[in-house]
C-alpha cells in the first residue's frame, strides 16, 4: 500500500490516536477534584464544588472572550455594537 500521498505521516497520526484516546479515558483535574471533594466532605458539597468551577470557567471566558472580542471591533473585524461594549464595562474590562 502507498501511503507517500497522505498528508499526514501515518505512524504520528496513530500515535496521536493513542494518546487522545488515553486523554478522553482518563478523568481530568476537575473530575478528580469534584470526586475527591464529593467523597471527602458528601454530594452537596461535591455539587458545590462542581458550581464553583463552572462559575471560574465562565468568568475566565467572560473575561477573555470579550477582550479578543473588544480587540477585533478596534481592528475593525467585526461590530459588536453597543452591548458588547456595555457588557464588557459590566464585568469590568
Amino acid at each position: 500500500m502507498d501511503l507517500d500521498h497522505l498528508p499526514v505521516d501515518p505512524h504520528a497520526y496513530a500515535s496521536f490516536l493513542l494518546i487522545m484516546a488515553g486523554m478522553a479515558a482518563t478523568p481530568g483535574p476537575a473530575n478528580l477534584f469534584a470526586l475527591a471533594t464529593g467523597l471527602a466532605q458528601g454530594p452537596r458539597a461535591g455539587l458545590w464544588g462542581v458550581f464553583g468551577m463552572n462559575v471560574a470557567s465562565l468568568v475566565c471566558l467572560c473575561r477573555f472572550g470579550l477582550r479578543r472580542s473588544d480587540a477585533a471591533v478596534s481592528v475593525g473585524i467585526f461590530d459588536a455594537g453597543d452591548s458588547g461594549r456595555a457588557l464588557s464595562g459590566m464585568v469590568g474590562l
